[in-house]
């Protein structure tokens, strides 16, 4: 499972507070930083890649909505948005949605994408 194109997809979602712990091919842990500072741990599920992205989509917006509470902010929507993973033709689209009302996205291309080959 490669996880670093799911991390830069979620850094795009979240912004530069959300950081990453460096991580190999392979690896089944990944540490989340909030403001470069270590803020979990997150063992991943056996399984397809949309596991691990359903747990870190949920784990990350957890943080993020925690770090953001913490300094009095509100987050506005995404306070009671709902993390959706949408596997399409070219790749997985991590989704927060609001009801039926998308509140933000990001693609996780697939090898082929990432590699320009097309579906």
């Amino acid at each position: 499972m490669r996880l670093e194109p799911l991390l830069t997809a979620l850094r795009e979602l979240f912004g530069p507070r959300l950081g990453f712990g460096e991580v190999q091919e392979g690896d089944r842990e990944v540490v989340i930083l909030w403001d470069g500072r270590i803020d979990s741990v997150v063992g991943l599920a056996e399984g397809e890649l949309e596991n691990a992205a359903w747990q870190l989509l949920s784990t990350a917006q957890d943080i993020w909505l925690r770090g953001l509470g913490g300094e009095g902010t509100h987050p506005g929507a995404w306070a009671t948005a709902s993390p959706e993973i949408v596997v399409e033709a070219t790749g997985l689209r991590l989704v927060l949605l609001q009801g039926e009302r998308e509140i933000a996205s990001v693609t996780v291309p697939n090898r082929k994408q990432e590699r320009g080959r097309g579906p």
